[in-house]
């Protein structure tokens, strides 16, 4: 190893356990979903926001692949549920 990997990974910062968790927190308000073909996140987004009434945020993680994120585990459920018919036209896969 160089002596300069050395050094910075002395200087690295480690978060502690607690916020690594507080900061996952809406990981639980979150549905992974995986679309058939590749979408613009804002389109998407924008398609998702018109056919529920609560927000969404949908984040895109690359490959087919988003984060819909709800406000509460329960906007979250309800999505999962009742939106699944909506959510399928889009999405291969649906998963928490």
């Amino acid at each position: 190893m160089s002596e300069e990997f050395v050094q910075r990974s002395k200087t690295a910062k480690v978060l502690k356990l607690k916020k690594v968790s507080d900061n996952l927190e809406w990981l639980e308000k979150s549905l992974t979903c995986i679309s058939y073909v590749p979408r613009d996140v804002e389109e998407l987004s924008s398609l998702i926001q018109t056919s529920f009434p609560d927000p969404i945020l949908v984040r895109d993680i690359g490959k087919f692949k988003f984060i819909l994120t709800a406000e509460t585990n329960e906007i979250k459920d309800k999505l999962k549920i009742e939106g699944a018919e909506c959510l399928n036209q889009w999405f291969s896969s649906i998963s928490e």
